[in-house]
């Protein structure tokens, strides 16, 4: 199959009819969401991307404005933006971008009942399931005996993660640059957080208090799959794929020298299809919009 960054605006416009309209950030969204996950949905949701490419140009008000101008018109429209939304909006980041409750999280609704804010930083953090990587991994290696990845693989690297996720929170707290999404590409441990606080020329107390306010999604769980679940909720998705890429090359560097979990998540969200491993979260709401469009 094509590439994510191959699907031109022609292909994807073929791939909905008509119905109720479901604003998403990006193409990419897109994709994921009306051609592998809910497809079946495709007769009554018309989803619908406001930006190109990664959620730019301020995807996730873009999201916002457009549904609430089709509701201003009396046309039944929903939008569904990044949990990392709250973190640019001064009103409601701290009221609610620090949650860790999911029901507490998800009963708010802070631009209003038609626009599901994610209980994830985005849509990349719905691909970070362990099964669906492995699976993802053995059909690129094709050998008889592929390393196991699990929770616990991933969790190995829970504190670089955290870190990396710093990086971004605190940027924006602070107002510096949030380097690209590579940042800190074949670093790990000590060197990384070096990067780290030099980049926002910071000290490590001021980077422990975000990876203590990180770490409080995981409610300090011990057993690894469910640990991973909670830790997910609050990692810069993209940051985390680009770092988990690094880590499984070092399982078989010759196999997976060019395997890239960032430019494959196509490939990553069939395998969550095929297993059945669709966030609940997602399932719920877009189920709930399908139904409301049946109504309408």
């Amino acid at each position: 199959m094509a590439e994510l960054k191959e699907i031109t605006k022609s292909d994807i416009a073929g791939f909905y009819k008509a119905g109720v309209k479901v604003y998403l950030e990006s193409e990419d969204d897109l994709y994921i969401l009306s051609r592998i996950w809910f497809s079946e949905f495709n007769d009554k949701l018309s989803f619908e991307a406001v930006c190109s490419e990664g959620g730019a140009d301020g995807g996730c008000f873009q999201v916002i404005k457009r549904v609430n101008d089709s509701l201003n018109r009396g046309v039944l429209t929903f939008g569904i933006v990044d949990r990392d939304v709250l973190m640019s909006d001064d009103e409601h980041r701290k009221r609610f971008w620090w949650e860790t409750d999911d029901h507490k999280f998800l009963s708010n609704s802070p631009y209003g009942e038609n626009i599901h804010v994610l209980k994830r930083w985005e849509i990349e953090n719905y691909l970070l399931k362990p099964l669906a990587i492995q699976k993802y991994v053995h059909t690129i290696l094709l050998v008889k005996s592929p390393p196991d990845i699990n929770a616990k693989t991933f969790l190995n690297h829970e504190e670089d993660l955290i870190n990396l996720t710093s990086l971004s929170t605190l940027a924006m707290e602070f107002k510096r640059s949030n380097p690209k999404h590579q940042f800190g590409r074949g670093l790990s441990g000590s060197k990384l957080k070096h990067e780290i606080l030099s980049h926002l020329d910071i000290d490590d107390s001021q980077l422990s208090k975000h990876r203590q306010k990180i770490s409080a999604f995981t409610n300090d769980i011990k057993e690894s799959e469910e640990r991973w679940d909670k830790i997910t909720r609050m990692l810069d998705g993209k940051r985390a794929l680009y770092y988990l890429t690094d880590r499984i090359r070092e399982l078989e560097p010759k196999k997976l020298k060019k395997m890239c979990l960032m430019t494959n998540k196509g490939q990553i969200a069939i395998h969550i299809a095929n297993l059945k491993l669709i966030d609940y979260e997602l399932l719920d709401i877009t189920g709930r919009y399908y139904n409301g469009a049946l109504a309408a």
